[in-house]
């Protein structure tokens, strides 16, 4: 390649001023590329099916883009960020002060423009290659726009644009570049959302000096790519996570939760091992009592999806930070069986860093197989590092909004849907959300429908307009993919329910609820009108060495519930926990720990007898605590069902003898049957604006 000069496109990170050739850091982008869709088959399948080409055609497409992600930095307002004291020195004769910057990004779109290698290059359309053009060139997470200013100096022009035309004809070549038929005008943008994040994911790869060393001496593109393949080869087998794992052989109840090993699976969990294997993706929508095993319930669904090709990696999405902590303790001992190889599991939220399961989880790179054959939870430094690497994790639990933010406009989303696109998803108490947040679920749903991925749904408590709309989100997602499918109705108000949505269309299939001698108990349910009824049975539970909790609906009433419980009703502060989401993370975090450790499946009398939990939303939802008293106030239905099923949720041998049956005492107005604008407002000051919708309540 006859250059004139050289062009800087990485500084080394030691002080000695070393940098790396610009088109040398392009190539070794295409080449982390083609690695990745030879190493991962469900991400060459997603993309492959989301373009209107043949697969090598958009294989070679997809290389030739990589190959330019960084064509704005041939600009001057790039190249001379390099200060002269460096070894790098820019041209006699091209005054490099006071240079006007534009972001590199924009500015490559400017030099594409203004180059037009459509002319000489046997490239797509201009129109129709500009979504996946953009894709490329906005690798650092965000959209760009045309630069406004020129990206060199007018007298330079000739020789700076003779030098990119002639890396753009080697590449061409090198990767195949071939006449492309006539298509739709928009037929890239699917491919361009999902692509975003592969070159995004790339270009950090590509970037580290662990796999691709220093080198500014420029050969040509024909003789630097093999080397560059040797370096994304060697980075991947680091990152082993980045490549499809296989399934895990076992397929039984107890092999895939060996924690169960002693019980036989409940209706719901028969029925998704029931299930025909998936002939492509497929929406679950389970819904079951709480406490009722729809979690083992989804991940025997996900297994069956992974199983037969339909995903190769697991996302479980929860409401809350606490649910997820509590999911990520369930999962860390069973998840390996999903999986046939080293697997990282990812907890994914804003607080992860104060979980210390987590922290002690991280090992380096290399260490993860070895580490998980020791037994436990293992998490691969290079993801942990980045939140927004979260999702590109073959085994991860988090939040729902670290989902979410896939489909948002923030920053690297599509880092985020690149590696959401190869997971089953699963979302657990769907019903929790919102309008705003039900909203983006539904979103969610349709792009990871569109993209060719699996969905597992978990509720207690649906409504069913709202499962008709998850439905119809997903069959709208799969009419974007490019299959037709009949809009159904729903038909069934069973429950327990199991909703199944294929690309032939819908079933509902009613499940069996627990036979009668393993049937819960009924809850029994009282109104309570006046406060003081409720801190008497706080204390009268106390005193028989019974526990209790009571849900109140804002943290305000939980601290003055504190107070008074301990300073007018006399109960030791040291039996009573105060859980609520406005702690500090820390504390919070310990909060969290200490509640499960009295409540949970595995607490015994000693460590339950005579202690208070004062609550807000925390606990009412994916906790699996138990309590010999619920106390409430007044909410939704649907949620004091979900209260409700922290009653008496585990069969216990032996409790308080006054406390052998489940009973919820509810805080409410008293009902009348002309209720007035101040009914509910009058009791509850500050939670009527937390429920706004008071005639329901």
């Amino acid at each position: 390649m006859s250059l004139h000069f050289s062009y800087w496109g990485k500084r080394g990170k030691d002080p000695d001023g070393r940098w790396h050739h610009l088109c040398h850091h392009c190539l070794e982008v295409a080449a982390v590329v083609e690695v990745l869709l030879r190493e991962n088959a469900t991400w060459r399948t997603r993309l492959y099916a989301l373009s209107p080409y043949e697969d090598e055609q958009t294989k070679a497409l997809l290389l030739f883009l990589a190959a330019c992600h960084d064509l704005g930095k041939f600009a001057d307002s790039f190249q001379f960020c390099l200060l002269e004291e460096t070894v790098w020195n820019p041209p006699l004769g091209r005054d490099w002060r006071h240079r006007p910057r534009e972001y590199h990004t924009a500015l490559g779109l400017l030099i594409w423009e203004e180059l037009e290698p459509h002319d000489f290059l046997p490239l797509p359309d201009s129109y129709v290659l500009k979504p996946l053009l953009t894709a490329a060139l906005a690798h650092h997470g965000e959209p760009c726009e045309v630069a406004r200013q020129r990206p060199w100096h007018l007298q330079d022009a000739r020789a700076v644009k003779a030098d990119i035309r002639e890396y753009l004809d080697e590449c061409a070549t090198l990767f195949g570049l071939a006449e492309f038929p006539e298509t739709d005008r928009y037929a890239l943008h699917r491919l361009s959302f999902v692509a975003a994040g592969l070159f995004i994911l790339a270009d950090w790869i590509a970037s580290n000096e662990r796999w691709f060393s220093m080198d500014a001496v420029w050969t040509d593109a024909k003789r630097y790519f093999p080397k560059a393949q040797d370096c994304a080869k060697q980075a991947l087998e680091e990152l082993n996570f980045l490549q499809d794992i296989a399934p895990g052989k076992a397929t039984g109840f107890q092999e895939l939760l060996p924690h169960l090993f002693d019980c036989v699976p409940n209706a719901m969990q028969r029925a998704v091992l029931d299930l025909p294997p998936p002939a492509g993706p497929e929406l679950l929508i389970l819904e079951d009592l709480t406490g009722g095993g729809k979690t083992e319930a989804a991940l025997l669904a996900a297994h069956r999806f992974l199983r037969h090709q339909q995903g190769s990696a697991l996302y479980i999405g929860l409401p809350t930070m606490a649910t997820a902590n509590a999911m990520y303790q369930r999962l860390a001992a069973n998840y390996q069986t999903l999986f046939s190889g080293p697997v990282s599991l990812m907890l994914a939220h804003g607080s992860r860093a104060l979980n210390q399961d987590f922290r002690d989880s991280i090992m380096p790179d290399a260490d993860t197989g070895e580490n998980q054959e020791a037994g436990g939870a293992v998490c691969a430094q290079w993801l942990a590092d980045n939140r927004k690497k979260a999702l590109l994790s073959p085994c991860g639990v988090g939040t729902l909004d670290q989902a979410l933010m896939a489909i948002l406009k923030t920053r690297h989303q599509a880092l985020r849907l690149f590696g959401l696109c190869r997971s089953v998803f699963v979302g657990d108490e769907v019903h929790a959300f919102d309008a705003y947040t039900g909203t983006l679920l539904k979103t969610l749903l349709t792009f990871h429908a569109a993209m060719g991925g699996s969905a597992v749904l978990l509720s207690a408590t649906l409504p069913q307009h709202l499962r008709q709309d998850f439905v119809k989100a997903w069959q709208t997602g799969r009419a974007a993919y490019g299959v037709t499918s009949k809009s159904a109705s729903l038909q069934s108000t069973d429950f327990p329910l199991l909703t199944r949505v294929t690309d032939e269309g819908l079933e509902e299939q009613g499940v069996p609820g627990p036979p009668a001698e393993q049937r819960k108990e009924d809850v029994q349910v009282r109104l309570v009108h006046e406060e003081g009824e409720m801190y008497e049975a706080l204390v009268a539970a106390a005193k028989a060495n019974a526990c209790a909790c009571w849900i109140r609906n804002t943290v305000g009433d939980v601290r003055e519930s504190w107070r008074r419980l301990t300073e007018e009703y006399g109960v030791s502060p040291d039996r009573v926990l105060v859980f609520h989401a406005r702690f500090t993370g820390l504390d919070r975090r310990n909060i969290e720990r200490e509640v499960l450790r009295h409540f949970d499946k595995n607490s015994g009398p000693e460590q339950r007898a005579g202690w208070i939990v004062l609550a807000s939303q925390v606990v009412e939802q994916s906790l699996d605590l138990d309590f010999d008293l619920l106390l409430t106030d007044l909410a939704p239905m649907d949620l004091l069902i979900q209260r409700a099923g922290r009653c008496h949720r585990h069969a216990r041998r032996q409790r308080p003898e006054q406390y052998n049956h489940p009973q919820m005492l509810v805080l409410s107005p008293r009902p009348t049957p002309d209720a007035g604008a101040n009914w509910y407002a009058e009791m509850f000051k500050s939670g009527q604006y937390v429920y706004q919708r008071h005639a329901l309540l």
